[in-house]
């Protein structure tokens, strides 16, 4: 199963290779389509492109893992594998920033 993590202010565009592991190229009709199979209580949400080889994955705003699931056709097999989304509180304030000016004498 492969990993990704974002913060719950960003989404993640998550791509379907055009071949699998082992070179066999990956039906395009009909279109892969994905689902979030398991979340926590507020899961990614897809934005998933007509063609069915890429998806935004959008974070929803609690931290936790989202199992998404991709169903697609090899020579005409049904397929399916799945990854993993784990978002991230992003940071709410910051480290403090520091300047200084020119050193002057004594």
């Amino acid at each position: 199963m492969t990993f990704f993590t974002e913060d719950n202010s960003e989404k993640l565009n998550v791509k379907l290779g055009a071949t699998t592991d082992l070179g066999k190229p990956i039906d395009t009709t009909p279109v892969p389509v994905w689902s979030v199979e398991d979340g926590n209580t507020d899961p990614v949400t897809l934005a998933v492109a007509a063609d069915g080889f890429s998806a935004f994955n959008i974070s929803g705003n609690a931290p936790g893992d989202s199992v998404v699931l991709v169903e697609y056709f090899v020579g005409g097999v049904k397929q399916s594998a799945e990854y993993t989304v784990t978002v991230v509180a992003a940071p709410e304030i910051g480290n403090a920033v520091f300047t200084a000016d020119a050193p002057v004498p004594k």
